[in-house]
C-alpha cells in the first residue's frame, strides 16, 4: 500500500511539473524561428506561450524566453487581462482600472523595461525593480539590456538579467534570474552563453 501511495505521489508531481530534458548543444524553439546553444543541460517547460528552463528548480533559478511577441500581445497569455473581461462590462464602459500588459511596437526601450517589470510583478505577485538599462545586442540585432531584482513571497531575494530586441516589429526578450545568495551566480555563466548564442533563423 505504501509503495502504491508513493507511486501515485510521483505521478501527481510529474503531471504538475511537465518538464523535459534540454540537452547541451543546439536548441531550436518550435514555431519561433529562433535557435541557441547551451553548454549544459537544463530542464525545460513550454507553458503559457513562454519557454522556461531551470537546473535546480523553478523556485531557485529560471531562464525564460519570450519570443516573437507581436504588437498588442502580452509576454505570457495569462497576462492578457482584457480577454478575461466580461464583454457586457466592456460595452457598458464598466472596465476595471487594470494595467494593460500588452507590448506595443512603438514602445521605447525604457517603456519595454517598464512593461517587463509590470508583467513580472503580476506573475510573481511582488514588485520588480529594473536598473542599468543600456544598449546591447540579441541575435546580432541591436537591442538593450538591463538588470532586475525582486523579493518573492517566500522573502527570498532574487536578481536577474534581461536582454532584448525588437525585430520586424516583434519583441524578443531573454532573461535569467536566481536566488541572490547562491543560484544566480551558480548558473549565470551558462545563461550568458545561451544569450550570446541566441539567433533568429532567416527566411
Amino acid at each position: 500500500m505504501k509503495r502504491l501511495l508513493s507511486l501515485l505521489l510521483v505521478l501527481v508531481a510529474t503531471a504538475c511539473t511537465p518538464y523535459h530534458l534540454v540537452p547541451a548543444g543546439k536548441v531550436e524553439f518550435s514555431g519561433k524561428d529562433a535557435v541557441t546553444e547551451t553548454p549544459v543541460a537544463w530542464n525545460g517547460r513550454n507553458h503559457d506561450a513562454v519557454f522556461t528552463w531551470t537546473q535546480d528548480g523553478p523556485d531557485l533559478q529560471n531562464m525564460i524566453f519570450h519570443l516573437a511577441i507581436a504588437d498588442g500581445q502580452t509576454l505570457a497569455t495569462s497576462l492578457d487581462m482584457e480577454s478575461k473581461l466580461n464583454p457586457l462590462m466592456v460595452l457598458a464602459g464598466k472596465v476595471p482600472d487594470e494595467i494593460s500588459f500588452r507590448f506595443q511596437r512603438t514602445m521605447t526601450e525604457p517603456e519595454i523595461a517598464d512593461l517587463f517589470a509590470a508583467s513580472m510583478g503580476k506573475v510573481t505577485g511582488t514588485p520588480v525593480a529594473t536598473t542599468n538599462l543600456r544598449p546591447s545586442t540579441l541575435g546580432g540585432q541591436p537591442g538593450f539590456r538591463f538588470d532586475y531584482s525582486f523579493t518573492g513571497k517566500d522573502e527570498v531575494k532574487r536578481q536577474g538579467i534581461a536582454v532584448g530586441a525588437v525585430v520586424d516589429a516583434k519583441l524578443y526578450l531573454v532573461h535569467y534570474y536566481g536566488t541572490e545568495l547562491f543560484h544566480f551566480a551558480k548558473t549565470r555563466d551558462s545563461a550568458e552563453q545561451v544569450i550570446a548564442a541566441f539567433k533568429l533563423k532567416k527566411g
